[in-house]
């Protein structure tokens, strides 16, 4: 009975914690690691971004450290371990958008789009439109294709 109770417990907790970031759902997360990525999980970093969603360890630490289960986040290796690991990784991305996200586009709505947005141009100026950049350019021609999964 005590196994139970816990294990309710813990997928309620995961949730809560999921739900606390609007219209993140596991089609955005596949949206949001398809411009960087394509969602392929490189075993190794380049440079200062890791996994799936290439993310930095800067990423990482605003997104509050999530390790992989019975990690610890001082270690050596932690951040990387995770950003690798596309579950985990989906906790950073989650604990990031939980801290930054808003209206980017000034629509009335969070959704996807917005995500992107924050992902793209970074927390400070979500708001630039992303057909204005390179970098935006790519993130917009992901979402363009993987949007109607949404």
């Amino acid at each position: 009975m005590r196994v139970t109770v816990f294990v309710v417990m813990v997928i309620c907790m995961v949730c809560a914690s999921e739900a606390k970031v609007a219209n993140l759902t596991e089609a955005c997360f596949r949206c949001l690691c398809m411009a960087p990525t394509r969602c392929s999980a490189p075993k190794r970093c380049f440079g200062d971004f890791c996994g799936p969603f290439n993310l930095s360890k800067d990423y990482w630490l605003d997104a509050g450290q999530p390790t992989l289960l019975n990690n610890d986040p001082e270690r050596k290796g932690a951040f990387e371990d995770c950003a690798k690991d596309y579950e985990c990784a989906k906790t950073i991305v989650a604990g990031y958008l939980e801290k930054f996200v808003t209206d980017c586009n000034n629509d009335g709505v969070i959704d996807c789009l917005d995500h992107m947005m924050v992902n793209a141009n970074g927390r400070y100026d979500c708001s630039t439109p992303l057909e204005t950049t390179t970098v935006g350019r790519r993130w917009l021609a992901a979402y363009e294709k993987c949007k109607v999964d949404l």
